[in-house]
C-alpha cells in the first residue's frame, strides 16, 4: 500500500522575510506623520482649553472684585520686598495663583501638553511669585515653571501699563475691565514662559529680542523657544508663535507675532 505524504511545514525564506519587513517599513512611513501631527493637535487641543479655562477665571474675578483685572503679580519679585502678611512668608501670588483660586481648577492646567518639562513636578509653591531670582533660577531648574506666562492682565501703574509691581504691595494701583479699549484685540497670556513684557519693555524690543535669541542660541534661547513648541517641528517661525488668550476670552492658535504692537497689549 503506497504512503501518502501529508505537506511538509515550510518556514519563511529570506527574502520572503526581507519583503515584509519592507513593506512594514513603508506601511510605518506613510503612517508616522500622520500619527504625530494627530498627536500634535491633540496636544494644541489641550493647551486651547487651558487658556480658555484662565479666560473664564479672568472673568469670574473681574466679576467678583468690582471690575478690577487680576494682577500679573503682587509683588515684583526681584525687588525682595515682600507683601505684607502675604501667602508663603510674603511671596504673594502671581496671576496664575489668582486665577486658580478663582477658577477652582487643577494645578495640571498650568501645564501645556506640549512642553516637555514635566507636569507631575508642578505643585502651589509653582503659583506663588519666586522670593528672588535665585529662587526663581531654582523653580526653573526643579521643573516648577508652569508653562503660561501673562503678557497683559492688569499692571501696577496706570501711567506705565507695561510694568510689574516695582515697589511695596500698598502702592498698586489697579486696572478695570471696563475701561480697557478693544478687549478681543488684547493678548493677556501666552502660551509659553515669556515674561520680559511685565518688565516694562515694549513689544517691538520684545520681538526683535525673540528672533536674536532664536536666531543666535542666546543664553534665555532655551526659555524663548517654548513659544514655538506648537509649530511645525519645533522650529522657529515669528508668523506661528505660541496660543494665545485674548482679554475678550476667545483664543487663537500660533498667532502671527510679526504684525503686532504695542496697543495689542497695553492701553
Amino acid at each position: 500500500m503506497r504512503k501518502v505524504n501529508g505537506p511538509r511545514n515550510k518556514g519563511f525564506t529570506l527574502i520572503e522575510l526581507l519583503v515584509v519587513i519592507s513593506i512594514i517599513a513603508l506601511l510605518l512611513s506613510i503612517l508616522m506623520p500622520a500619527l504625530n501631527k494627530a498627536r500634535a493637535s491633540g496636544r494644541a487641543v489641550v493647551c486651547m482649553s487651558n487658556l480658555r479655562q484662565f479666560g473664564v477665571a479672568t472673568q469670574t474675578y473681574v466679576a467678583a472684585n468690582k471690575d478690577v483685572l487680576p494682577l500679573v503679580t503682587e509683588r515684583f519679585w526681584s525687588s525682595g520686598l515682600l507683601v505684607p502678611k502675604g501667602n508663603d512668608g510674603g511671596r504673594g501670588w502671581s496671576w496664575a495663583g489668582l486665577l486658580h483660586n478663582t477658577g477652582g481648577f487643577g494645578i495640571a492646567s498650568f501645564h501645556c501638553p506640549a512642553d516637555q518639562r514635566g507636569r507631575n513636578k508642578l505643585d502651589i509653591s509653582s503659583l506663588w511669585n519666586p522670593k528672588d531670582i535665585a529662587e526663581y533660577d531654582t523653580m526653573y531648574t526643579a521643573g516648577k515653571q508652569i508653562s503660561y506666562s501673562a503678557v497683559m492682565v492688569n499692571y501696577a501703574y496706570a501711567t506705565i501699563p507695561w510694568s510689574q509691581p516695582y515697589s511695596a504691595y500698598g502702592q498698586l494701583t489697579t486696572v478695570r475691565m471696563s475701561k480697557v479699549p478693544s478687549p478681543a484685540t488684547k493678548q493677556t497670556i501666552w502660551d509659553g514662559p515669556y515674561d520680559l513684557f511685565t518688565n516694562g519693555s515694549s513689544y517691538q524690543w520684545c520681538l526683535s529680542s525673540i528672533i536674536s535669541q532664536m536666531n543666535q542660541r542666546s543664553p534665555n534661547w532655551e526659555l524663548t523657544r517654548h513659544l514655538f513648541r506648537h509649530t511645525s517641528n519645533g522650529k522657529f517661525n515669528a508668523a506661528r508663535g505660541p496660543n494665545a488668550l485674548f482679554l475678550d476670552g476667545h483664543v487663537q492658535k500660533t498667532v502671527d507675532l510679526l504684525p503686532l504692537k504695542n496697543s495689542n497689549f497695553s492701553f
